[in-house]
């Protein structure tokens, strides 16, 4: 039989699930006979691919008879009636076989069972206006908890850090990266307005004060700017005496040095949503090298992970840089941007296929930017929501929270020599250290965080600053020390996050079930999609070349033998050794492996 590579219009493969349906329904016998000659020739291929695609053999069988029959009195071209046999023939073999039977290969997406957003780790009006809020939207906890967290990040950075609990000198700042994942439809803008509430609020009354700071600057940098032309003037003048040119210089020397240390006054905009890396760099300039990115988009998330530039990743330096505070250097055309001691917080929302494309970015891995990140990923409740539900925001609460973030980014922030440390009780250290040591346990060899130590390796890390967070939201005070009970909320916290990841893990592909998944998307592709029953191996082997990199018949007769042995397909020799690949009529696109996606 001859398979063609040319492309078959979309509704050829509607057409052949038409007569398909025909045929399993038995409604052929009456159609049949009233078909038109010039119709009938005109989708004779697809009257015989709709056989064999057909589920009921026994009717595929009478109706190619019945065909036959039909169009003797045609006097078909000898390639129609050799189609009409060859087709006539495998659908008997196939009805003496027994017909197909459904598929084998699991097609189906694991199903994704949420973790709860654990209760009680954060300070109880915070808790309410957390319930409030998820009630309200109509959203998870976990979608709004999880913003909450990282907008007292933001709010926290630069005021203090928190040392390492075995007190060995290394601490960490309060930075956290954050990845919530929801599909369309989750009111993902509802929750993160809710969220980030406080440093919006806070913006809002800092925004006119910061203008008249900014203008009294200006204005102040002008005046100086006019002396110091003054004085350059003067010190051109021919008669001057050496004291006055000498005074004039001192003068000029110290107004230069007065305006060198003068500083242009903070900008409250430390709140930016999808921006490019430099953008980034120039907006930390003005808001004291502090930033947060938050966002319902994640366009931030697919410019690292190069979706934008080839599946490259971007520019990661000062992402990487800005976590833990270390100085950055950038130069650009007007100049140069350096920044001593950038921090950055993240939130950001990303639909499924988007976390699937962060999470295997090799880029973003080796990196180290995927060790960074701490994914949640929320139950779904479109489709589950009260429509009369109406649940108001608890005011109290609300205030609270907003009083609460505004204290922290009223505190100026430190210099890092400075900075406020947070200290562990005995007690708390000891519990602590006994997480870390199991998170450092988990990649040994056998266990489950074997394959991903990158991530593992930085979980430690990422537990005390979420330690330090918590205790600054119960205690507001840098010198007093964690207590045994925030630890406990700390690692509790932590472990929602850690079993994110681990769940992940679990269901991400291996190599070869990835290039099996490809394998079936190419013959689905050649097939079904086409409204064909049948590809030869050769065709199948050369639009897997490049998409699985199966560069030979030998690598891909692996997948062809497990295709059959599941039922997919049967493998039949021709002429000259060509093979054709009949596929099942149950045979279905498989899905890709990963969450809701």
């Amino acid at each position: 039989m001859k398979v063609t590579e040319k492309e078959r219009q979309p509704e050829a493969a509607e057409m052949v699930r038409n007569f398909r349906h025909m045929i399993e329904g038995e409604n052929w016998a009456k159609i049949l006979p009233e078909m038109p000659e010039q119709l009938l020739k005109r989708n004779f291929e697809n009257l015989c691919h709709a056989a064999l695609l057909s589920r009921n053999s026994e009717q595929a069988v009478a109706f190619l008879l019945a065909l036959y029959e039909k169009t003797k009195a045609y006097k078909l071209p000898p390639e129609q009636l050799a189609l009409l046999t060859k087709t006539a023939d495998r659908a008997r073999t196939v009805t003496e076989s027994g017909g197909w039977t459904a598929a084998e290969n699991s097609q189906t997406q694991p199903e994704q069972v949420a973790q709860p957003f654990p209760r009680g780790v954060f300070p109880p009006m915070l808790e309410r206006y957390l319930d409030s809020a998820a009630e309200h939207v109509q959203v998870d906890r976990a979608m709004v908890g999880a913003a909450m967290l990282a907008a007292c990040a933001l709010c926290l950075q630069g005021r203090c850090k928190i040392a390492y609990p075995s007190g060995s000198g290394h601490d960490e700042q309060l930075c956290l990266y954050l990845v919530i994942v929801g599909s369309p439809g989750e009111r993902k803008s509802s929750a993160f307005s809710k969220a980030v509430l406080p440093v919006r609020k806070w913006q809002e009354t800092r925004r006119e004060e910061y203008k008249q700071e900014l203008a009294e600057y200006e204005t102040a940098c002008k005046i100086k700017a006019k002396h110091a032309e003054a004085m350059e003037r003067q010190l051109g003048e021919k008669n001057l005496t050496d004291e006055k040119r000498q005074r004039l210089g001192e003068d000029l020397t110290a107004l230069a040095l007065e305006q060198e240390d003068s500083t242009p006054p903070i900008s409250p905009e430390i709140l930016a949503t999808d921006t490019t890396v430099e953008a980034l760099s120039n907006l930390m300039e003005v808001t004291g090298e502090t930033a947060g990115i938050f966002s319902d988009e994640a366009d931030f998330l697919k410019i690292l992970a190069g979706l934008y530039n080839s599946g490259k990743a971007g520019n990661l330096q000062l992402p990487l840089q800005a976590y833990d505070g270390s100085s950055f250097f950038r130069q650009r055309g007007s100049g140069t941007v350096f920044l001593k001691r950038p921090l950055l917080s993240v939130c950001l929302y990303a639909q499924p296929a988007l976390y699937e494309e962060i999470r295997s970015n090799s880029d973003l891995q080796g990196r180290g930017m995927i060790g960074r990140l701490l994914f949640c990923v929320p139950e779904e409740m479109a489709g589950h929501r009260d429509v009369r539900k109406c649940v108001k925001i608890d005011k109290a609460a609300e205030a609270a929270y907003c009083d609460l973030l505004g204290d922290f980014l009223d505190t100026p922030q430190q210099p890092e020599e400075t900075m406020p440390k947070i200290p562990w009780t005995p007690e708390a250290a000891e519990r602590m250290l006994d997480y870390l040591q199991q998170l450092e346990n988990s990649m040994q060899s056998g266990m489950p965080m074997e394959s991903a130590k990158d991530y593992a390796s930085k979980a430690g890390g990422v537990a005390n600053r979420i330690a330090g967070i918590l205790h600054m939201l119960w205690t507001r005070d840098a010198a007093k020390p964690v207590t045994l009970d925030t630890a406990e909320k700390a690692i509790q916290l932590h472990v929602y996050f850690f079993a994110q990841k681990l769940e992940a893990m679990e269901q991400e592909e291996t190599r070869e079930e990835r290039l099996g998944r490809r394998v079936m998307e190419k013959l689905w592709e050649l097939t079904i999609a086409r409204g064909l029953a049948y590809t030869t191996a050769s065709q199948l082997q050369q639009r897997t070349k490049k998409s699985a990199g199966l560069q030979s018949a030998k690598a891909l007769e692996p997948f062809l033998i497990q295709l059959q042995e599941s039922n997919c397909i049967e493998i039949t020799e021709e002429k000259r050794g060509k093979r054709l690949l009949y596929v099942s009529p149950y045979f279905q696109k498989p899905a890709k492996k990963g969450l809701r996606d």
